[in-house]
């Protein structure tokens, strides 16, 4: 059994993608860079040699850093939320979003925070990462009290992990030593397909303006001659910032919909090579 996978589940994740990815990515490159790493369905699918991976989610990159360096530790700490919540029931999972935010606001980037991350993550509904305008995770629970992710998960990815670059910044300044022959794999929040599409990874969320700025960032990584690739939804706007890029255009399902008329849809996937 492949052990090497996601620990969390993420809005946006390319599991569905990889067949499709791993046929179009370059056969050969340097380094790996993901500046927008979500749930890394890519990452832990390659376990590349030499990689650099960030987000701007400081709970998610508190996460990976955790099970880079000790992910026995966190497995334990998950252990105890786990067995909490199966003799509490679901009162406890509210207790525990609390204690989240708490450390959050204190910023206590520890094991137990990671631990809490993952199983916040296993408990919500959709399995969905959401903030309010305070910064503030708000997901509510989805009546599970069933075990987070298993410990070999969480084992394996921290052997992944242990010879990664794990980075909190900007995307821009997370790809600033990306280089000639580098993958460069972009997977940003999305533009919204409706005003009300939910799109708010962080209490920030991704603008007009940001996706513009990530379309002239990766005319600059062509320039320095990295293989690019980029995701996002099939809309004109995207279309315009990358029409002179190669775009491939692919059905996804889209699992998040209320409206199960809609769970299918078509994503973009552009390249520079």
């Amino acid at each position: 059994m492949n052990t090497v996978k996601p620990f969390v589940k993420w809005l946006g994740g390319k599991t569905q993608l990889l067949p499709t990815i791993r046929e179009i990515m370059p056969a050969n490159y340097r380094r790996y860079f993901e500046p927008f790493v979500g749930g890394g369905a890519l990452f832990f699918d390659l376990r590349p040699a030499d990689a650099v991976i960030n987000d701007i989610n400081p709970a998610l990159i508190n996460t990976y850093q955790q099970l880079k360096k000790n992910a026995v530790l966190v497995n334990q700490q998950l252990r105890l939320l786990d067995e909490a919540i199966s003799d509490l029931g679901e009162p406890y999972f509210y207790e525990v979003r609390s204690l989240f935010n708490e450390k959050m606001k204190r910023k206590e980037y520890d094991s137990q925070l990671a631990a809490i991350f993952i199983f916040l993550s296993k408990h919500s509904f959709n399995g969905l990462y959401r903030q309010n305008r305070r910064g503030e995770y708000n997901s509510p629970s989805n009546h599970q009290t069933g075990p987070s992710t298993p410990e070999e998960i969480l084992v394996a990815d921290g052997n992944v992990l242990r010879e990664t670059e794990i980075l909190c910044k900007d995307f821009e300044e997370a790809l600033e030593t990306a280089s000639c022959d580098d993958f460069v794999f972009l997977d940003s929040p999305y533009v919204p397909l409706k005003e009300t599409t939910f799109d708010r990874y962080t209490a920030n969320g991704f603008s007009t303006e940001d996706h513009e700025r990530l379309a002239h960032v990766f005319r600059d990584l062509d320039q320095r001659g990295c293989h690019c690739m980029l995701t996002n939804h099939n809309t004109d706007f995207i279309h315009s910032l990358y029409h002179d890029f190669h775009i491939r255009e692919v059905s996804v399902r889209r699992a998040i919909n209320s409206d199960g008329a809609h769970r299918r849809g078509t994503e973009v996937i552009i390249t520079n090579d």
